[in-house]
């Protein structure tokens, strides 16, 4: 097998059936093989310069130790999308919590390590073959701002497909997603490298931002994680493996009370602020 110069896994997990469709996409359609199988009921396919694993674990409860026994430097989670709303949508993120609670796994107050390249790399993919794709017409293809589970101590990102119910079985949406996911493992850091703060969960401006290859954001910070302690953004610029010295704040997407606070504290820390309206 043919070694990527960053070992990078696209994690696959038993109990999320659109995950298992991914994986099943990779094999039929983009001749990925089966390899073998070791310690812990982890299956492995390859397409042979990728890996990709399944584990028995929900990816957003895995534990640290998991993660690291993966031994990657970058982890793409391929996995189904839930929309309270019922939108049919594909969106890419990184993971970690902004506050106190971690009911979707993770650790509270605590943002994984994030790659800018791989989401901005990931996302242009998404896009582009959900585009060309007549029945996805109807889908959000969008960013999602930094949420849920697991924390990682490799840099990891999620792409994901879904919604109501019945988008969870789309064979159009889980192509797309394999092949953002191929995409996302192939890619490098970033030379233009943002965090981003503000707007609403699926992060309209970052998105149009990264679609014009202007940005490839690390983490997100929606509005309603504001107002956020200093430490928080620090580690979102700390969590990125390339440790990005702008931050993009969507000016609309900022209550007024807090954007001139958050302003500050970005400029204590160093960080040059632009901002989009």
């Amino acid at each position: 097998m043919v070694v990527n110069e960053l070992r990078s896994v696209i994690l696959f997990s038993r109990p999320d059936s659109a995950s298992m469709l991914i994986r099943q996409v990779l094999i039929e359609n983009f001749n990925w093989r089966e390899l073998y199988s070791e310690g812990e009921n982890r299956s492995m396919i390859s397409n042979g310069t990728i890996v990709g694993i399944t584990t028995d674990s929900h990816h957003v409860f895995m534990t640290e130790e998991e993660i690291k026994k993966l031994g990657a430097d970058l982890i793409v989670v391929a996995s189904s999308h839930r929309s309270e709303k019922g939108f049919k949508s594909l969106h890419v993120h990184s993971t970690g919590n902004w506050g106190k609670e971690a009911k979707l796994g993770g650790e509270p107050n605590k943002l994984s390590y994030t790659m800018a390249g791989a989401v901005g790399t990931g996302f242009r993919k998404l896009f582009e073959v959900a585009s060309a794709e007549p029945k996805l017409k109807d889908w959000l293809v969008s960013l999602e701002v930094t949420h849920h589970g697991p924390f990682s101590p490799t840099p990891l990102i999620f792409i994901e497909f879904g919604g109501p119910e019945d988008a969870l079985f789309s064979h159009e949406a889980s192509i797309a997603v394999a092949q953002a996911c191929i995409s996302a493992a192939k890619s490098r850091p970033s030379n233009k490298p943002a965090i981003g703060i503000g707007g609403n969960h699926y992060a309209p401006l970052f998105t149009k931002l990264t679609l014009s290859d202007q940005f490839d954001f690390g983490h997100i910070m929606p509005k309603y994680a504001l107002p956020t302690p200093r430490k928080m953004l620090l580690e979102a610029v700390e969590k990125v493996v390339e440790r990005p010295k702008i931050a993009v704040v969507d000016w609309k997407g900022i209550p007024g009370n807090y954007r001139s606070e958050t302003i500050n504290e970005l400029k204590n820390l160093e960080i040059e602020v632009v901002t989009e309206k």
